[in-house]
Parts: C-alpha cells; sequence; structure tokens
C-alpha cells in the first residue's frame, strides 16, 4: 500500500501529526498496534490520574479545550477531549498493526514498512515518502534486572498495569525503590533493610522501542530509541524520517513537535512540485 505520510502510533503524538497534515491535505495512515487510540491513556494509567500541569500545557494543535476544563484536568475529561479531537479531524488509524520493521527503499528514496495485521495474522507491506516516529517515550515499561525477581511469588506488576490501591487492601505492598535482592517475599535493600511483601509494583519507568523495529534509525534516533538531534531541531531526522512526541515535554511538547513535522513535510512536498 502507498501512502505520502506513514505514522506509527496514534497516541497524542500521532493523532496531533495525523491533525496537522490534514490541515496540509496532506495523505496519511496511521497505524497502531493496540484496539484503540490513546490506548496508554485508555488502558494503561490508574483510575485517579489527572493530569500534573495545567491546562494550558495540555491541548492539542488547532483545537483549544473547552471553557469549562479545570485548571488541572482528569483524566476521564482529556479523554472526551481526545474523543471530540479525532472526530473533528476524522481520523481513522488501521487498528491491530504491530511494526515490525522500517527500512530505507529505493536508493533512500522511500521507506518500506512491515505491519503485522494481528487480526487476520498476515504482514501487510507499506511504502511511504515520510514516516514519523509517534510511537512515544512510554511505550514499553522498563523492568530492571533484579536478583531474585523471578522468586518472589506474590504478585509483580509494572505500574502501566496498576488501576487502584483497592485490591491491594490489608496487604504489604512494594513500589520498586533501590532493591539489593529478593528472596522469595523477603526483600533486602541498599540501605541494608529488610521487610517480606505480598505484592511489587514495579514503578520503574518507561523507554522506547521503537529501535527494535526502525532498521535505519541511524537517521533519527540513538542507542536508547530517543532522537539523536538536540531541541530545538529534535523532531527532524534525516531521509524523510521524523519523530513526534519524544521531546520529555508532555502534551505541550507534542503539539509543537506535529505542527513542526507537518510544516517541513508540507515545504518538501511544495519544493519538488
Amino acid at each position: 500500500m502507498e501512502t505520502k505520510v506513514l505514522i506509527v502510533g496514534a497516541g497524542p503524538s500521532g493523532l496531533a501529526t495525523s491533525a496537522c497534515l490534514t490541515r496540509h491535505s496532506i495523505p496519511h495512515l496511521v497505524l497502531e498496534r493496540e484496539d484503540c487510540y490513546a490506548s496508554l491513556w485508555k488502558k494503561r494509567t490508574y483510575d485517579r490520574l489527572g493530569l500534573h500541569l495545567a491546562k494550558e500545557f495540555c491541548f492539542l494543535p488547532h483545537k483549544p479545550l473547552p471553557p469549562d476544563a479545570p485548571t488541572f484536568m482528569p483524566k476521564d475529561f482529556f479523554l472526551k477531549y481526545v474523543d471530540d479531537y479525532v472526530s473533528q479531524f476524522n481520523i481513522n488509524p488501521l487498528y491491530h498493526r504491530i511494526v515490525e520493521s522500517a527500512s530505507l527503499v529505493e536508493a533512500g528514496k522511500k521507506w518500506r514498512i512491515e505491519a503485522k495485521n494481528t487480526l487476520e495474522g498476515n504482514v501487510e507491506v507499506y511504502h511511504a515518502e515520510f514516516l514519523v516516529v509517534a510511537s512515544g517515550e512510554n511505550n514499553e515499561g522498563y523492568i530492571p534486572d533484579i536478583k531474585g525477581l523471578s522468586s518472589f511469588p506474590g504478585e509483580i506488576l509494572h505500574s502501566n498495569h496498576y488501576k487502584s490501591g483497592s485490591r491491594y487492601k490489608s496487604k504489604d505492598v512494594l513500589v520498586v525503590p533501590e532493591i539489593l535482592n529478593i528472596e522469595k517475599n523477603n526483600v533486602k535493600f541498599k540501605n541494608g533493610t529488610e521487610k517480606n511483601f505480598d505484592a511489587i509494583v514495579l514503578a520503574t519507568g518507561y523507554k522506547s522501542a521503537a529501535n527494535k523495529w526502525l532498521k535505519d534509525c541511524k537517521y533519527a534516533l540513538n542507542g536508547d530509541g530517543m532522537p539523536k538531534n538536540r531541541m530545538p531541531e529534535h523532531w527532524r531526522g534525516e531521509k524523510g524520517l521524523y519523530r513526534a512526541g519524544l521531546s520529555r515535554r508532555g502534551l505541550f511538547g507534542v503539539s509543537m513537535d506535529a505542527m513542526a513535522i507537518a510544516n517541513d513535510i508540507d515545504k518538501v512536498i511544495t519544493s519538488k512540485k
């Protein structure tokens, strides 16, 4: 399948980039591995989540927040805004597509993207002049190598699966700090103390996984899957490769990246006419 721009990821970064490309009338496709957009927000956030930045820094391009938006928006309010955003810009991601590889072809003039359709079980091939990595800096939970972790008999989960503390009522739960080692229920800390726990929540952060499928990542990403270029050029790669939402500046950074990427792609297309 041929398209002018292919966006990997339908989180806020991918949605914002799609909306900005639509404003320029640039054809594009959005591939999403989950069954919905904004899946991190919808599936992997705890029930009481609220945005910790003020609303002035938490809106997407070309759509102001409604007048009744609270200064610090709860998750449900923000997701309603995202739903309206997707509807307004008629964004239609292709779901259940796990990108397995993306590499330069045709002497570096196009990107060849292979994505597994997990519903049908087949691999689909896409070709695009421009490729936007919008899979996020939080798309894979990081689990450190903790000695003895596998011996722990209780529940172990990463914080991206944590929903509510109600299920742990009357239990001793460890939210992971610096651990020396684990032996069954006993946890030894680096400061020398020990304690038994019933469950462990690994609040150990996230990492970008783009390097796993982006074969020619040298044109945009470093070894950690983050932008090679420093700000303010962090969003721009080479050979038609861009990255959105990897500035570590939250939704404000997402909006700035999306607008910059769409403007640059439009400039390149116009220059070739």
